[in-house]
């Protein structure tokens, strides 16, 4: 039960921007308890995500056995998605391409047959992921350019200059949290739709190819870069997802909020006075 209450108020802690807990090794999400431990997991005073990079100012993550150490504590520091999530070389997929062409030599034409008919399936499975994936960047889009309309009208409900602090306080936090989240979506369904360079064979390199499996290589050398790519995008629309939901719950909170306050303000609770003779009068 302590583990369970320990783990929600970390995850919860990820939502935040102020005292937030996040996983560098993830970009900053949390998703699962069991990859949570006292080196992985980062405790900021302040973090602000802009798109692909994350910034942390004042954090600690764990590198000392000696909690107080100076090596656990930065001022400053970030993370970026290209750099923890890279695509893959032209160099390394050649590389890849190397190892596999020596493997086929040894093998017989049947076997060689059989891998080539197994690497078109998986190609075209390859395909239908990206497709499904980007047509899921173009869905997300359209909700994400609903939700600003959301968002304009959450702005006309913030409390006004004479309310309690502490509750004018809550809602611009809920309403900044909200901003930062669906600049963060934007950010990154746009890099989902810039990314336009995949890596492919020509024609032109099975032209010049006399060998007699020429043909299984290229579809393998696709095969190899059509995976990454998939693992790729699927990055960037696991992380456009993450702020939508996000949005939507920040922006539910927030209204449910600003609709409760707006109710108590019209209908404050009567005020009990008693008089003298025992009598109470009920003034609002």
């Amino acid at each position: 039960m302590k583990y369970n209450f320990i783990y929600f108020i970390i995850k919860l802690l990820n939502f935040s921007l102020l005292f937030h807990t996040s996983l560098d090794e993830n970009f900053d999400t949390i998703e699962k308890r069991n990859v949570i431990n006292s080196t992985s997991l980062r405790v900021s005073l302040l973090c602000f995500p802009v798109g692909s990079k994350i910034i942390y100012l004042l954090t600690f993550n764990k590198k000392s056995n000696r909690i107080l150490d100076k090596s656990n504590f930065q001022f400053f520091t970030s993370i970026h998605y290209d750099t923890l999530c890279p695509r893959i070389s032209g160099t390394k997929i050649e590389e890849y391409v190397m190892a596999y062409s020596q493997y086929i030599k040894s093998i017989l034409p049947k076997r060689r047959k059989e891998q080539e008919d197994f690497l078109k399936q998986r190609l075209s499975e390859n395909n239908d992921s990206l497709s499904n994936l980007q047509s899921k960047i173009t869905h997300y889009t359209t909700i994400t350019i609903a939700l600003t309309g959301a968002v304009v009208y959450l702005q006309t409900i913030l409390p006004s200059a004479n309310t309690n602090f502490a509750i004018r306080f809550i809602s611009y936090y809920l309403f900044f949290m909200l901003l930062v989240d669906m600049i963060n979506l934007f950010l990154f369904l746009r890099k989902g739709m810039m990314v336009s360079s995949f890596s492919q064979s020509s024609f032109k390199s099975l032209k010049f190819d006399n060998s007699n499996y020429s043909l299984t290589k290229a579809i393998y050398r696709d095969w190899i870069a059509r995976k990454d790519d998939v693992r790729y995008f699927a990055g960037i629309v696991r992380n456009a997802e993450k702020y939508l939901y996000r949005s939507i719950l920040v922006g539910i909170t927030l209204y449910m909020f600003s609709i409760s306050l707006q109710y108590y303000s019209d209908n404050p609770v009567n005020e009990i006075i008693f008089t003298p003779s025992g009598m109470f009068l009920a003034v609002n």
